[in-house]
């Protein structure tokens, strides 16, 4: 319940400036589109209220998830909502620079909080719900993060009751608690940073997760600030007419995947995973780098990617994974392209092509490293991320700080 006391808090801080026509107004541009209207209406009648009604919003919503869920259970419909969390996340994408980002972000923040009410077991803060099996079944493992929105969700009740903000020595020793050891505000932005790519990613990817995808499953985090591509070229490509081609010719990869692996002389790109879902119309990937893996899909029929390489703040980093992702699979379409010439630097890079294990098994990979050995994190560490946003977003506010981070928020 303190997690979404947290959220909502966070929530209703966000809209308190925007009126009630242009709340209504926006809400509805950001949702039209989502095809899930027994979920759209819910969660937009909710974002409503947190404009209107501060007290029933804010102690109400932890009720609202607990009911959510119980009707999901009982009728069935994982798959439903699973499906609806991820066209939330595709969204973000599609509505940006034409839906206020208030707005956009604050029906993100109360579409992910659902999350903490899917697991089987609400009391095992360290599992994290990643899919659907086949059956009906919710697929959970490790989720990094367990304890860690213990101090935004204190930090937030401190200031809710109007005491005095605690200074960032203070909250240190908040997460101290916790066993999260951070010694200034950049250790609490780059914790901020992996902690939102970490559950935006296992969002997007919710509904194509099952039994036969679990590889692909986002388990493991991307902890680093390195953004990677930046040196990254393809001499004989470009990506307008890739995006042209992959309408034409969609790409066939096998039904258990492909790996290709790089000979990259800087060392930066490892590999890419490729598994096609074909009853849902994408192409998952998983791309392995020097700094950790980055996971998304394609939708070949759109040329729709989801990558959190889109929310960088570097120009044009998205559209160069765009043009590496495209090119490796449209080497797999019937009318395969010529060769890509990858390169780093300038210098290229050799690409190895492997058809992977038809048995994909979740304790082997679980979206790490194809040569790690699956070992289980228990250190304790945090869920809530729209608290800790917040948080964070209040210390690194002096703009020499935040210029540092290199994803945008």
């Amino acid at each position: 319940m303190e997690r979404s006391f947290s959220s909502a808090i966070h929530i209703h801080a966000s809209l308190s400036d925007i009126s009630f026509e242009t709340l209504t107004r926006e809400i509805y541009f950001f949702s039209k589109d989502i095809p899930y209207k027994t979920f759209t209406r819910l969660y937009d009648a909710q974002l409503e209220f947190a404009g209107i009604a501060e007290e029933k919003f804010i102690f109400g919503l932890h009720g609202f998830y607990n009911s959510l869920v119980d009707k999901v259970k009982k009728e069935n419909k994982y798959d439903e909502l699973f499906a609806f969390i991820g066209a939330v996340m595709r969204m973000r994408d599609e509505k940006r620079g034409t839906v206020s980002e208030v707005i956009i972000y604050s029906y993100l923040d109360l579409t992910m909080q659902t999350m903490e009410y899917l697991r089987p077991n609400k009391f095992a803060l360290d599992t994290c719900v990643y899919g659907l099996r086949l059956d009906g079944s919710i697929i959970t493992d490790t989720y990094p993060y367990a304890y860690s929105d213990d101090p935004p969700t204190q930090i937030q009740k401190m200031l809710h009751e109007g005491k005095p903000a605690p200074t960032a020595d203070e909250i240190f020793a908040l997460y101290r608690k916790v066993g999260i050891h951070l010694k200034s505000v950049s250790d609490l932005a780059l914790f901020e940073q992996i902690q939102r790519i970490h559950i935006n990613s296992v969002c997007t990817l919710l509904p194509y997760i099952n039994e036969n995808t679990l590889d692909m499953a986002p388990v493991k985090p991307y902890e680093s600030m390195e953004i990677p591509l930046q040196d990254f070229t393809c001499e004989n490509h470009t990506l307008s007419d890739l995006q042209a081609k992959m309408k034409d010719n969609p790409p066939q990869i096998p039904a258990f995947g492909l790996q290709f692996l790089f000979q990259d002389w800087t060392g930066e790109l490892k590999a890419m995973k490729l598994r096609e879902v074909k009853e849902k119309g994408v192409i998952l990937y998983r791309l392995e780098t020097a700094y950790g893996n980055l996971f998304g899909y394609l939708e070949p029929k759109s040329g729709y990617i989801s990558s959190v390489l889109n929310e960088t703040t570097i120009p044009g980093i998205f559209e160069r994974f765009a043009l590496l992702l495209m090119a490796l699979c449209l080497t797999q379409s019937p009318s395969p392209i010529p060769t890509p010439i990858l390169c780093q630097k300038g210098i290229p890079i050799q690409t190895t092509v492997l058809s992977e294990n038809p048995i994909p098994e979740f304790a082997h990979n679980c979206g790490r490293d194809s040569s790690q050995k699956y070992t289980r994190n228990n250190t304790p560490v945090i869920t809530n991320l729209q608290a800790t946003i917040s948080t964070a977003k209040a210390l690194t506010a002096n703009p020499a700080v935040a210029a540092r981070f290199s994803f945008g928020t």
